[in-house]
C-alpha cells in the first residue's frame, strides 16, 4: 500500500468535481485572481518615471500592507478548507495498514494538488479581472489591462507563495491529526486561547506605534518613512489577529453564561468550539474597518473626500495626485469587500460541512432549520460588531501620527470607516442567508436516508 498506488485512487474526476473539492478550488482561485492583479499594478507603479512617481510607489506599498493581512488570512482559510477533507479517509486508511508516511504523504499532496488547480484558475481569471480595472485612471490616463498583469519572474513568485501556503496549512494539520491503537481517527479539542496573546500584542502595537511616530518626525528619507509606516500598518493590522480571537473567545466566554435562550447558548458555544475559526469569520470586515481608518484619513488629508484640506491653487500633477490617492483609497477599500465577500461565503459554507454530524443530530433532537439558522447568524455577528469597534480604534490610534489628528477626526474619516463597516457586515449577513439552503440539506440529510 504504497503512495504511488493510492495517490490515484484518491485524486479522482470526482474529488475535484465534488461539492467540497470545487469550493476547495474556488477558495485558492479567488485570493490568486486578486493577488495576482494586486501585484501587477503595485509592479506598474515602480515602473512609472516623474516628479510623484516615489509618492505613488509609496502609496501603492501601503495599499500592499493593508492588504496583506487579509490576503493571508483568506489564503489560510482555502487551505484550512482542502485540509478538513481528508481527515476519515486518513483513518480509514491507517485501519487498513497503511504506513505513516503514506498517510502524510496523500494529506500533503491531496491539498497540494487542489490548491494548484485554483493557483491555475486564478492565474488564468487575472486578465479578466485586470479588463475593467484597467480602465481606472491613474495620472490622467488608463493604466489598461496589461499593466495590471505582473512580469514572470514576480507571478510565478506569487503563485508559489500561495502554495507554499497551502502546503505549510497542511502540514499543520497532519501535525494535529493523531491515529489511535485501533487506527480511528481521534480530533484534539481546539487549542484554548491564551491571554498571552495580550501581551504580545499590546508589545506589537507599541512597537507599530513607535514606528508611525517615528516615521513622521525623524525619518532621514523618504524611503525610510515609508518603510516605517508600512510596517505600522502591517503590525497594526497582525495585532488585531493576534488579540482578535482572544476578544471573540472572552465574549463567548461570558455570553455562555449569560444565555437566554437556546439560539444564544448554541452561537456561544459554536464560537467557543473554536475561537480561531470565529476569528477567521469576521477578520474581513475588522481589517477592512482597519483599512478604511487610514483611507478616510489620507482622503481627508490631500482634500479628496468630506472633511478635507480644502482646495488651493494646484498644479496638474497635485490634481492627479490628489485625485488618485481618492482612486487608490476606493480601490484599496474594493478589494478588501471582495475579499469579505469571498471569505464570508467560503467560511459558512465550509463550516457547515465541518460540523454536518452536529447539525444533523441537533435536528434530529427537534430543533428546526430556523432554530440552528439563527444560532448560526448569531456565531458571526455577535463576534463581528466586538471586533470592529476594536480595529477602528486601533486603526485612529495608528493613523494619528502618520496623518495628523485633524485628518483622522475628520468627518470624512469616520464616515468612510462606518459606511465601510456597514458594507462589510451586510456581505458577511448575506453569505449566512445564500448558504440557508446548505445547512437545510445538511441538517435532514439523515431524515432523507432514513425514509
Amino acid at each position: 500500500m504504497t503512495l504511488p498506488r493510492l495517490l490515484p485512487l484518491f485524486v479522482t474526476r470526482s474529488a475535484f468535481l465534488s461539492a467540497p473539492g470545487l469550493l476547495t478550488v474556488a477558495a485558492f482561485a479567488a485570493p490568486t485572481a486578486l493577488l495576482v492583479v494586486v501585484g501587477g499594478g503595485t509592479a506598474a507603479f515602480f515602473r512609472t518615471e516623474g516628479e510623484s512617481a516615489v509618492l505613488y510607489r509609496a502609496l501603492a506599498l501601503v495599499a500592499v500592507a493593508l492588504l496583506l493581512v487579509p490576503f493571508l488570512s483568506l489564503g489560510a482559510a482555502a487551505a484550512r478548507l482542502s485540509a478538513r477533507r481528508r481527515d476519515d479517509r486518513l483513518s480509514t486508511l491507517s485501519l487498513l495498514g497503511a504506513s505513516r508516511g503514506t498517510v502524510t504523504g496523500l494529506a500533503l499532496l491531496e491539498p497540494l494538488l487542489l490548491a494548484g488547480a485554483g493557483v491555475l484558475l486564478g492565474a488564468v481569471a487575472a486578465p479578466l479581472l485586470a479588463l475593467p480595472l484597467g480602465l481606472v485612471p491613474f495620472r490622467g490616463s488608463p493604466l489598461g489591462w496589461r499593466a495590471l498583469l505582473p512580469p514572470g519572474p514576480l507571478l510565478a513568485g506569487l503563485l508559489a507563495g500561495v502554495l507554499v501556503l497551502a502546503l505549510g496549512s497542511a502540514a499543520v494539520g497532519v501535525r494535529r491529526l493523531t491515529v489511535g491503537p485501533l487506527a480511528v481517527r481521534v480530533r484534539r479539542d481546539a487549542p484554548r486561547v491564551r491571554a498571552v496573546r495580550l501581551l504580545v500584542g499590546g508589545a506589537l502595537f507599541s512597537a507599530a506605534l513607535v514606528a508611525a511616530v517615528a516615521g513622521q518626525t525623524v525619518a532621514p528619507s523618504v524611503a525610510v518613512m515609508v518603510a516605517l509606516s508600512a510596517a505600522a500598518i502591517a503590525g497594526g493590522a497582525l495585532v488585531l489577529h493576534l488579540v482578535g480571537v482572544w476578544l471573540v473567545g472572552a465574549q463567548a466566554r461570558r455570553r455562555v453564561r449569560c444565555a437566554g435562550s437556546p439560539e444564544q447558548l448554541l452561537a456561544a458555544r459554536g464560537v467557543l468550539e473554536d475561537p480561531r475559526q470565529a476569528w477567521s469569520q469576521v477578520s474581513g470586515v475588522a481589517l477592512t474597518a482597519f483599512t478604511a481608518t487610514f483611507a478616510g484619513s489620507g482622503a481627508a488629508l490631500v482634500g479628496a473626500g468630506p472633511g478635507g484640506a480644502g482646495t488651493a491653487p494646484m498644479t496638474e500633477e497635485e490634481v492627479w495626485l490628489v485625485q488618485d490617492v481618492g482612486t487608490g483609497i476606493l480601490l484599496t477599500l474594493g478589494i478588501s469587500f471582495l475579499i469579505v465577500a469571498v471569505s464570508a461565503v467560503i467560511a459558512q459554507a465550509a463550516l457547515i460541512h465541518d460540523r454536518k454530524e452536529l447539525y444533523a443530530g441537533l435536528h434530529a433532537l427537534g430543533a428546526d432549520t430556523r432554530t440552528l439558522h439563527s444560532a448560526r447568524v448569531r456565531t458571526v455577528m455577535q463576534p463581528l460588531l466586538l471586533v470592529v469597534a476594536v480595529a477602528g480604534a486601533a486603526g485612529l490610534l495608528l493613523a494619528a501620527p502618520m496623518a495628523g489628528p485633524a485628518a483622522v477626526l475628520a468627518p470624512g474619516t469616520f464616515a468612510l470607516m462606518l459606511g465601510s463597516v456597514a458594507a462589510g457586515a451586510l456581505l458577511v449577513r448575506a453569505g449566512l442567508e445564500l448558504t440557508r439552503p446548505v445547512l437545510a440539506a445538511v441538517a435532514r440529510a439523515p431524515a432523507r436516508a432514513a425514509g
